[in-house]
């Protein structure tokens, strides 16, 4: 039963009786009449494109079946799986086509009937390894296995490439013989309609079509229909490629529940599953009116035994049942049925039609090995010194050992401990919730351990740098600020630990091409347990399903847009998936969209630390959250590692370089009226110039080899959108260019528009046409290996924005051209906008009289959109006054509905976060259908809004903190209303002299390198070295700097330490994780090699070695003890200036290590005994109250001791 989206609360299926849908069905909230929302029944299903997985396919596949059915006999339990493994060249191939790959899911499906174990070892942490193992294994519904089970059955059949595949001889495994029972209750009629009726209509392989003994609650998708039909079975569940129905055997009781068997009939038939009653007169007659409607419903499904398989089907097989077999072990060490830790074996029934004996027991050979290592593995990587020695034998009939014995059929009748295996044919999937056990910490994963998992699922040899050191924090279940260059794979450090820990993971992607683009890939690697919940999926129902799925623990991944954590019934399945399963994993992507300093802010995103925290957490455990983003600027990061809670100094795990090599660069400023023929003049002649063909070969479609490229518009429509630059591209270069953005272009609907997207971005990637027109939308939204060019049509917002957007080329590390045009038409004009000192009234004025359609550039084309996001600070506070109004009381602790017909959404959700920075607002949800916004607000007083406000301020610029506070407390004695607005006021004042001078300083600066790398004669290394000084901690300037000072140069020590502040408020620079300390610390090793006596540079030794992950004390305590000596026997420091100078080094290493910081004080205290030096560290300026503690307690002890001397 779907839940009401404005409220949470259940809904239910209600007929309206009057209007224009009088008789129709609707979804009507539980809450009526305090919650009026309805949703159509009979909403359009075509609306919805996407599978499970969100990528696209068809909507059958939304609706997953939680099947239930009875054991095949008495002692006995059923698991339902659907998992297939295929050779990983098939796989590829395919993933080119999505109806291919739906054709194999059909046989996916299987069922495992083992005997219920009442000894089960009651070890957790086995229980976790087992979890974990058949998370891995049952991934996906179509999957890859193990290099080595390939490789081995590759020789074996001497096949080593297999692209396609006539799927149903995977169904033909479980032959039907004479030794196979189903064991039914009660009379014979049902035996003889399985084994003979059904025998005869479908052929041998009958059973993978029939599951007999199905309950009811497992067809049915309504709660108040499971309670009524809890308990009861249908009798057969029939699926054919035709058709799915439902066969009931009616004896002579049947008339008596005449009633009762027409209800149930309906409540299937509205679940699309018609029920066909036969008679058993009928059958034994093999005549009348139920008995010739089967014949019907059945023809033309006869599947005769193959007569021969070739060595491309049998490879396939072997992969197939290697799996199941795989999987099968997991189950039967969950439950008991095997020991885990104790020598165990087991014997498996010959698949005799398929496999000579001798391929068989290879098969064996290679499941024994190939189990035996993963779980091993598994066990080294959660540190156990525990191991596994499973012995896999063919299964002899006369051999008498009490050992379970796998089955490929039902023949429980033959064996005691019978296993059995069992292909279903089924349209629907199957739902399959992870093992509820509880993830393990893994203090020092091995990475060579990981990088055995690393190959088994994702088919890579090794990791790229940064990947380890994220890997290993998340499985230490810490948090970490994931700070590598686009294409350096961050995602696979979150879905390899995902896959590895117990639980399920939440990613929270900014836009639908991202969350599209990363569940396809994990789809392409065999990995479709995902979902992505955005506003694509327009139906309610679908929707509804997959929250309800999600709330199960169905999915692994499970993939959101912010905005989903600001609705209630979306906290309220997180709520409900905590009960069940832990949540492993949280993941920010693009994690620089929650700094309100970064071009891609999102207000949505704000909060989403605390709230995901809160709602993540179970059992006393709160999930680690990873934050992955490209790029980001101090400023940035600092916000994200404040707005995400994430203060650990060791948490920012970054590159060496940002260095893409492989990406080339060209810069050419070129009039606006003039961009089209340079455009074509590139397109048709430079790039296949620069790869050394023609245009003709360069453009033409050749698979994964294809040169395919990205243009990127400023604009959907006008001159520059990609309308009529894909129209351009196609009409005079005869390229096959389409168009992708998030907005919808004129002349298209919504619906059309969504579908086209989802449709361009499947068939770029499988490389159906060649150039993509594109918005920034799909700038951080395509993973895409052989993307060979990118044009931008306008100059990028900031030398971030340029760098994620070009860095989609080259990702599989190939050379690869990044072309920027550039306009900058009216130079002055442009220094005006640009210049930091014109006020954003000024830049209004020149916006509305000095551009025109004709006197328009990029400048003001990307000023356009800068004066929409900051529109002035009276208007913002208009905004924010009209919501205040809204609102009434705000002195009390109180939950408020506040309607958002009155202003814009966006509008409202942007006043509602400044309120939320000073106190008032504590939190809000969005009800998007209602639009109406649920507010709390907090207990509101002046201090509060005080203690907020500089809180807010000092994360951007401490040393404006002093003056901001002193504002308010200058307000006056006025009423809270009034002194929340002149607050507001206040805090838009600070927002708008310093983020929005750091937006258009951002812009300035991508047009400073833009103009540099033109008037270059190498413009790529003109260009990428100012990329490179941007995005990276380049110490050289600094270092210099401190050696050509004239005394020691101590404040330029201080700058490269602390960062600077530069004049918009913005902190740059800075020892900021430990690879900047180990730069800087072999730097500064090196010019002391030149410099052995320099005071600060001795300094920075100590800061350095102490910044670094495992710094050496005694280096740290003799550099500063050299520094201190040196200046002032060599550089006329006074003694005094000298101690103050040590007591800033100790605040500073005080900041990184306590306990550091404590062992050096006691040793320099011995050093310098003085006063003076005591009281120079109690007087150092913005220390930590710890810091204060140890020196006074000695000042105290040696100004007593002196008065005792005195007396």
């Amino acid at each position: 039963m779907p839940k009401c989206e404005s409220c949470g609360a259940e809904m239910v299926r209600r007929t309206a009786r009057r209007g224009s849908r009088a008789g129709h069905e609707f979804w009507g909230c539980s809450n009526y009449p305090k919650c009026k929302k309805t949703v159509n029944i009979e909403e359009d299903e075509g609306q919805i494109e996407a599978n499970n997985a969100g990528t696209g396919e068809s909507s059958t596949w939304l609706q997953h079946t939680h099947l239930r059915a009875r054991a095949i006999k008495s002692g006995y339990q059923s698991a339902f799986m659907d998992s297939l493994c295929v050779p990983a060249s098939l796989l590829e191939s395919l993933n080119m086509d999505l109806k291919d790959l739906d054709a194999f899911r059909h046989y996916s499906k299987w069922r495992i009937d083992y005997p219920v174990c009442t000894d089960i070892d009651s070890d957790d942490f086995l229980a976790s390894i087992i979890a974990v193992a058949q998370k891995i294994l049952m991934r996906g519904t179509i999957t890859i296995g193990s290099s080595l089970a390939e490789e081995r059955y590759a020789k074996l059949f001497g096949v080593y490439d297999v692209k396609s595949m006539n799927p149903w001889k995977l169904g033909t495994i479980c032959t039907s013989d004479e030794g196979t029972r189903f064991n039914f209750d009660g009379a014979g009629t049902e035996k003889l309609f399985y084994e003979k009726t059904l025998k005869e209509f479908l052929g041998p392989f009958y059973r993978q079509h029939v599951i007999p003994q199905v309950y009811m609650d497992s067809l049915l998708n309504k709660q108040d229909v499971e309670h009524n039909y809890r308990d009861a079975r249908v009798d057969f569940l029939i699926t054919t490629k035709e058709q799915q129905f439902i066969v009931e055997l009616d004896g002579e009781e049947h008339g008596a529940h005449l009633q009762r068997d027409q209800e149930r009939d309906r409540a299937l038939e509205k679940e699309g599953l018609k029920a066909l009653r036969i008679k058993n007169e009928e059958l034994e007659n093999m005549a009348g009116e139920g008995f010739e409607e089967l014949k019907g419903l059945l023809l033309d499904s006869y599947l005769a035994e193959p007569e021969e398989y070739s060595a491309e089907e049998k490879y396939c097989i072997a992969i197939k049942i290697h799996h199941q077999i795989m999987i099968a072990l997991t189950e039967l060490y969950y439950s008991g049925g095997l020991n885990l830790t104790e020598k165990t074996s087991l014997r498996v029934n010959e698949v005799s039609h398929i496999f000579s004996r001798d391929e068989f027991l290879l098969i064996l050979k290679t499941i024994q090995d190939d189990f035996n290592q993963f779980i091993n593995q598994l066990f080294k990587l959660y540190q156990s010194k525990k191991s596994i020695n499973l012995k896999i034998e063919r299964f002899e009939p006369e051999s008498k050992a009490n050992t379970p014995v796998i089955c490929f059929g039902e023949s429980t009748n033959c064996y005691e401990q019978a296993v059995v295996i069992q292909d279903m044919y089924l349209n629907e999937p199957i739902s399959y919730s992870m093992k509820l056990e509880k993830p393990i910490r893994i203090d020092e994963a091995s990475k060579k351990n990981l990088e055995y998992f690393l190959n088994l699922i994702f088919r890579k040899p090794f990791f790229w740098e940064g990947q380890y050191e994220a890997l290993s924090r998340a499985f230490a279940g810490k948090d970490a600020i994931v700070l590598l260059p686009t294409g350096s794979g961050k995602s696979i450090v979150f879905q390899l630990a995902s896959i590895l820990m117990p639980g399920v993971t939440i990613v929270i992607d900014p836009i639908i091409a991202l969350i599209n683009d990363q569940v396809d890939n994990l789809r392409r690697v065999g990995i479709d347990r995902v979902v992505g919940i955005s506003s694509d999926i327009t139906n309610f129902r679908a929707k509804m399903n997959m929250i309800n799925e999600f709330s199960k623990g169905t999915y692994m991944f499970t993939y959101v847009a912010p905005e989903r954590f600001q609705t209630i019934s979306f906290r309220e399945s997180l709520r409900a998936l905590t009960v069940s399963q832990p949540i492993s994993l949280i993941v920010i992507d693009e994690a620089h969209c929650v700094s309100e300093w970064g071009h891609d802010f999102r207000t949505s995103y704000l909060n989403i630390g605390r709230i995901t925290r809160e709602y993540c957490s179970s059992d006393m455990r709160t999930p680690p959250l990873l934050a992955l983003t490209g790029t980001a600027s101090n400023s940035v990061l600092r916000d994200v590692q404040r707005e995400l809670q994430i203060e650990d100094y060791d948490a920012i795990i970054t590159p060496t370089t940002f260095d893409r090599k492989e990406l080339k660069f060209t810069v050419k400023t070129v009039a606006s009226e003039e961009k089209n023929l340079v455009l074509k003049g590139f397109l048709h002649s430079y790039l296949p110039q620069q790869f050394r063909t023609t245009a003709a070969s360069f453009y033409a479609a050749n698979g994964k080899s294809s040169a395919c490229g990205l243009i990127f518009c400023p604009h959907v429509n006008g001159q520059f959108g990609i309308v009529k630059i894909s129209r351009y591209a196609s009409e005079e270069l005869g390229i096959d260019a389409r168009t992708y953005a998030g907005k919808v272009p004129k002349g298209w609907n919504e619906q059309s528009w969504r579908k086209h997207k989802q449709e361009v971005a499947t068939d770029f990637k499988n490389n159906k046409f060649q150039l993509l027109v594109a918005t920034k939308s799909f700038g951080m939204g395509i993973d895409k290996p052989n993307i060979r060019y990118t044009i931008h049509l306008g100059i990028p917002n900031s030398i971030e924005s340029f760098y994620q957007e070009a860095g989609r080329a080259g990702r599989d590390r190939s050379t690869s051209r990044c072309i920027v045009l550039v306009s900058n038409d009216k130079k002055d004009r442009t220094r005006r906008l640009l210049d930091i000192n014109t006020t954003p009234e000024e830049i209004d004025r020149i916006m509305k009289n000095e551009r025109s359609w004709e006197s328009d550039d990029d400048i003001t084309r990307a000023m356009f959109f800068h004066t929409k996001s900051f529109r002035g600070v009276q208007n913002e506070i208009a905004d924010i006054i009209g919501v205040l109004d809204l609102i009434g009381d705000v002195g009390k602790k109180r939950k408020v509905n506040i309607s958002n017909r009155v202003l814009e959404r966006n509008l409202m959700e942007k006043a509602l976060h400044r309120l939320l920075l000073i106190g008032i607002v504590a939190d809000y949800t969005i009800d998007y259908a209602n639009k109406e916004f649920e507010v709390y607000l907090n207990d509101c007083d002046r201090e509060l809004i005080v203690q907020s406000y500089t809180e807010y301020v000092a994360g951007y610029n401490k040393g404006r903190v002093a003056q901001e506070r002193q504002k308010l407390l200058a307000i006056g004695d006025i009423p809270l209303k009034e002194y929340i607005e002149k607050t507001c006021e206040i805090l838009l004042s600070f927002i708008y002299d310093t983020i929005e001078k750091g937006r258009r300083r951002a812009l300035r600066e991508m047009l400073a390198a833009s103009e540099e790398a033109v008037e270059s004669t190498n413009q790529d290394e003109v260009f990428r070295n100012r990329i490179l000084r941007y995005l990276e901690s380049n110490y050289y300037e600094e270092v210099e700097s401190i050696i050509n000072d004239e005394g020691i140069g101590f404040k330029e020590l201080r700058c490269l330490c602390d960062g600077t502040e530069t004049e918009t408020g913005e902190i740059v620079g800075g020892i900021r994780s430990p690879k900047d300390a180990l730069q800087l610390r072999g730097q500064t090793a090196r010019y002391l090699e030149s410099y052995p006596d320099h005071p600060s540079l001795l300094y920075l030794r100590a800061i350095s070695e102490a910044y670094a992950s495992e710094p050496n004390k005694d280096i740290i305590r003799e550099s500063i003890e050299a520094a201190a000596k040196f200046s002032v026997e060599r550089y006329s420091v006074s003694e005094k200036d000298s101690y103050h100078h040590i007591s800033w080094v100790l605040k500073t290493i005080l900041f990184r290590d306590w306990e550091l910081y404590l062992e050096l004080f006691n040793s320099l205290r011995v050093k310098y005994p003085k006063k003076e030096f005591l009281r120079a560290i109690i007087c150092e300026n913005d220390v930590d109250h710890d810091m204060l503690y140890e020196p006074a307690v000695h000042l105290f002890r040696a100004i007593s001791s002196e008065a005792i001397d005195v007396l």
